[in-house]
């Protein structure tokens, strides 16, 4: 009786290592296996990263240039200090508080914001 027990617990160790061995491999397979539109909308949903470089200026001011890859698939939009600040990629000597920005991917419309604080206030009369 103790030798058929130590067969069938060696066998039910056996399948479960088999039943262990196939459940990973299929799910390593599975990603490989999914449809197309599914591989690429999860390609898409992905989020997008890009940086702000601050540099002052030597008329005074800061500079803000945007570092992100592949520039001409983004729309942007700057605020400083509240108010309408343009569409360009980058802003030369400008004053204030505050900047942001942002920027939305084209292809599916997602959005990041960031804010930076300028380096130099600067009055109201340069701007």
């Amino acid at each position: 009786m103790k030798k058929s027990m130590k067969s069938s617990l060696a066998m039910l160790i056996g399948l479960l290592s088999m039943v262990v061995l196939f459940t990973n491999n299929s799910n390593a397979q599975s990603a490989k296996n999914q449809p197309f539109a599914e591989k690429a909308f999860k390609k898409i949903n992905k989020g997008f990263y890009f940086d702000i470089k601050a540099v002052t200026c030597f008329a005074g001011g800061t500079s803000l240039y945007v570092a992100i890859e592949k520039s001409n698939n983004y729309a942007f939009l700057w605020e400083i200090d509240g108010q309408h600040g343009g569409h360009q990629m980058n802003q030369e000597c400008i004053y204030g508080e505050y900047a942001k920005l942002r920027v939305m991917r084209l292809s599916d419309g997602l959005q990041i914001t960031r804010t930076v604080r300028l380096t130099y206030y600067g009055d109201s009369d340069n701007n």
